[in-house]
């Protein structure tokens, strides 16, 4: 999956342990339980051994584990949760989780919450166990995102998954509920600790016998610390007790600084040059290392191999196609890195750049970018935004964009226009709108004379921020000037902008927004790129469903759903338009519970920001159906849908239902807008009702300029267009035209497959029919379709028959009971019948039904407001 930042293999692999490492009892006993515990700490300083007795533990256990490595680094939530996502599907290749981190907005709480229940969700999946593994999690527990985010995790892990966390301090998280339920495992120093005949079998390993006295000071001036043991063990490879007592006398109290210095100084200098050079990288591979030490392979093979028979605190982690990687013991590379700073600063830099080229020539972008942070070389920082921006974006991962020209100090940013260009859509999207702006001012402001391709690239930003930000007008206005300034070949800016030029014409020209998206559709083909091509058929598929076009809608839909495998579907936030333009086609074909599967498929894709207005418009058309079904609830999710994105819900035309319950609930502003309506399109058909409602004399006036003034290919406001005109037609008297005007919504609903799009006025068309039934209605034209017309109308007119209906009395008055909360025997005291009795009802109802619990049929009653 994409995550929005380049996972080094490192990061997610467990770390392999020597098969001779000392493996200590009480640890082992504690992390036998792990998977019976929803979580286990391992806490302890550095160098007692944590992250290698969770391995051995990993290495044994019979469940799949997941690893991830943490640095400071990975304090930022994006990527923090795309290491976890990646660990998680590296030891579980069949795990599908349908989380796009880089979509979600971690400063959010909610839409957090929303991303780790479907997190929880794919993990949970199924019946094996699961175990992550968070080493040194005292690198991002101080980070307030992620430790809200790992609290909400821990209250709502599912049975089947289990945490492991290491770290050199305790962990800060809501922990006293685990503890006390035992669901905490607990490891600390103290369990870690080497004792006394430990260290004496640690010792004998390297072929040297402690005695009493020299095992008794070994362990009052380690205090059981595996790492100064084991240096010790170095120090005094081919000596003698004596020599022990001896480096530990002089050691005094800062053992581990002497200790490092001691072993750092036996090396043979080409050894120690090459740990010093490669100690520039957290981690390296033979090729990695080759380059950055400037050796070849198999003396970076040979050095690798001395540094592992000598036991000098390095890590071999597994590999792919990579191969193995290897790291440092975290202590060693701070002496490491102190030698290195101590070099001549054009060595340590020419490690630095190697170790860049290499990173850059195999897409580790982030790593790179790390280095030059590191070396404080701005401009590498800037020349890797300008190479990557384009493809970065491509894919859907501006953030990375961001996170990186947010690492160059400010001043040296202003400078540049067009890095400041660049960063400016991705601080929009993440929820910046003052620093967007401000960048985008700022590269305007340098802009030179014949700079047109910055001058474009900055209005495409303006574009883009102005549509993130609902103001058409601004959008559309940007993005013309865009489009004229632009290179003709640049046809990824230019896809883009006509996406945005499309969708800013959406109020006044919806036909000419579908035929723009279509437009936007050829440009982003010829790119070649899935996610471009996907969010312009995507928006083509949601526009076309709209206006009515519904075999269009659904076929643009399935060619962008074509585009990806089931398995990556779930992480292309895009596709949430194109499952939304299946929910709207088959609600006008009349498909409602098409309509309902198609809108629960649309909610499992997103919960991004970028698409809430399809998130109320599928609401408000949730809430017509609600309507339809005479459902109690109907009034509060229209309402609901209304105060969340006003414009959206009337975009979906709400029926004269719905529209009666918004003029009660604002009627001082009905009042106040009455006659007054200038609108066009939909919000012109919303205004329409309302006069409609109102009683407002003028209506048909305006009504009148309003249908003449509706798309002909716009088949969905026509249809509705028609059948409200022809109501507002009959009360104003003008017979001819009421017929005129509902004939031509039913024929015009029935050639476009909009059968729901009628089906909402019919039940207020009755007077109409009336009108149809007239002597002079027979010879006019159309008159043929007037028996279906009545057909259609007086089916909706029936009164509805509502599961109630189906009971007796007698059960109805049973299930009323039970519904407030008595029991069969307190029902049967009420009824005075027995409990078998009021058994037998309850299996009535349930039957007549066709439910399997009290639950249910409480559920169903109190939704259509018979209980």
């Amino acid at each position: 999956m994409s995550t929005g930042c380049t996972i080094l293999p490192t990061k997610i692999r467990r770390p392999q342990t020597a098969a001779d490492a000392l493996v200590r009892p009480r640890a082992v006993r504690v992390l036998e339980g792990a998977c019976a515990r929803p979580l286990t700490c391992v806490v302890a300083p550095a160098g007692f051994g944590k992250t290698t007795a969770v391995a051995q533990w990993a290495a044994a256990c019979d469940k799949a584990v997941a690893w991830c490595s943490l640095d400071e680094d990975d304090a930022d939530p994006l990527r923090f949760w795309a290491m976890v996502v990646a660990a998680l599907e590296e030891a579980n290749p069949a795990l599908d989780i349908p989380l796009s981190v880089r979509d979600v907005n971690w400063a959010d709480a909610g839409e957090a919450h929303d991303a780790l229940a479907r997190l929880i969700q794919a993990v949970g999946a199924g019946d094996p166990d699961r175990v992550l593994v968070l080493e040194d999690v005292h690198a991002v527990q101080d980070a307030p995102l992620i430790s809200d985010a790992l609290a909400y995790l821990l209250r709502n892990l599912p049975a089947t998954f289990h945490l492991v966390m290491t770290s050199r301090v305790p962990v800060r998280l809501p922990l006293a509920k685990l503890r006390i339920a035992g669901g905490l495992g607990e490891l600390s120093q103290d369990d870690l600790r080497l004792t006394p005949d430990e260290q004496r079998t640690l010792f004998a390993r390297a072929g040297m016998v402690l005695g009493d006295g020299d095992a008794a000071r070994l362990d009052a001036a380690t205090q059981g610390w595996a790492a100064g043991c084991r240096l010790v063990e170095l120090c005094c490879a081919e000596g003698s007790g004596t020599e022990v007592a001896t480096a530990l006398s002089r050691a005094g109290d800062d053992v581990s600084a002497y200790l490092f210095e001691e072993v750092l100084g036996g090396l043979a200098e080409p050894l120690l040059d090459f740990m010093v050079k490669t100690s520039v990288v957290d981690s390296f591979s033979v090729d990695l290392a080759a380059a950055v030490a400037g050796l070849v392979s198999f003396q970076v093979r040979e050095c690798v191999d001395r540094l592992i028979s000598q036991g000098l605190f390095i890590q071999r982690i597994a590999g792919a196609d990579e191969g193995d990687w290897y790291r440092y013991h975290t202590m060693l590379l701070d002496a490491l890195r102190a030698n290195l700073r101590r070099m001549p600063d054009e060595d340590a830099r020419a490690c630095a750049l190697a170790a860049r080229r290499w990173y850059l020539d195999r897409g580790f972008d982030d790593a790179a970018v790390g280095l030059s942070f590191w070396m404080r070389d701005w401009d590498g920082i800037a020349d890797i935004i300008v190479a990557r921006w384009k493809a970065l974006y491509m894919n859907d991962e501006q953030g990375t964009v961001l996170r990186w020209a947010l690492l160059l100090p400010r001043d040296y940013l202003r400078e540049r226009p067009f890095l400041c260009a660049v960063a400016a859509m991705p601080a929009a999207l993440a929820g910046d709108t003052v620093l967007s702006n401000e960048l985008i001012h700022q590269a305007l402001l340098s802009l030179k004379e014949g700079e047109d391709f910055l001058f474009a690239f900055c209005m495409v930003q303006k574009a883009f921020v102005a549509s993130f930000n609902r103001r058409s007008d601004e959008s559309g206005r940007f993005a013309e000037k865009a489009l004229r300034f632009l290179p003709t070949e640049e046809r990824y800016l230019r896809g883009m902008m006509t996406q945005v030029l499309a969708s800013s014409r959406w109020a006044a020209d919806p036909v000419g927004t579908v035929e723009g998206f279509r437009e936007a559709v050829g440009l982003q083909q010829d790119i070649g790129n899935a996610n471009l091509t996907c969010s312009a058929l995507s928006n083509a598929a949601i526009s076309s469903a709209l206006i009515g076009h519904l075999a269009d809608a659904e076929m643009l839909a399935e060619r962008a759903l074509a585009l990806y495998d089931e398995r990556e579907r779930p992480r292309k936030p895009m596709l949430a338009l194109a499952y939304a333009a299946q929910a709207v086609a088959a609600y006008e074909r009349g498909d409602l519970e098409g309509f309902a599967r198609e809108r629960e498929r649309y909610r499992a894709q997103t919960a991004s920001e970028a698409v809430a207005a399809n998130t109320a418009e599928l609401n408000g058309i949730a809430a017509k159906a609600a309507y339809a079904a005479g459902a109690a609830t109907a009034r509060d999710e229209f309402l609901a849908a209304w105060r969340t994105d006003a414009e959206s819900v009337c975009g979906i035309m709400p029926t004269l239902p719905m529209v009666r319950d918004w003029c009660a609930a604002f009627r001082p502003q009905i009042c106040e807008q009455a006659g007054a309506s200038v609108h066009a399109g939909r919000a012109g058909l919303f205004d329409l009702a309302c006069s409609f409602c109102m009683g407002d004399e003028g209506a048909w006036e305006r009504g009148a300029v309003l249908v003449d003034a509706v798309q002909p290919q716009d088949f969905a406001l026509k249809v509705r267009a028609c059948c409200l005109m022809a109501l507002v037609a009959a009360r104003a008297g003008r017979h001819a035209a009421a017929r005129r005007l509902v004939r031509e919504g039913y024929a015009l609903s029935r050639e476009s497959g909009l059968v729901q799009a009628f089906a909402e006025y019919a039940p207020e068309l009755r007077a109409v029919v009336d009108l149809l039934r007239a002597p002079e209605a027979a010879g006019e034209e159309g008159a043929s379709d007037d028996a279906a017309i009545v057909r259609v109308v007086e089916d909706a007119s029936r009164p509805r028959r509502t599961c109630a209906d189906l009971l007796t009395e007698r059960e109805l008055e049973c299930l009323r009971i039970v519904a407030d909360g008595a029991s069969v025997a307190e029902a049967a005291e009420v009824l005075v019948v027995s409990r078998e009795t009021v058994k037998k009802h309850l299996g009535n109802v349930y039957a007549k039904l066709g439910v399997h619990s009290k639950m249910q049929a409480v559920a169903l009653l109190r939704e259509e407001g018979s209980l």
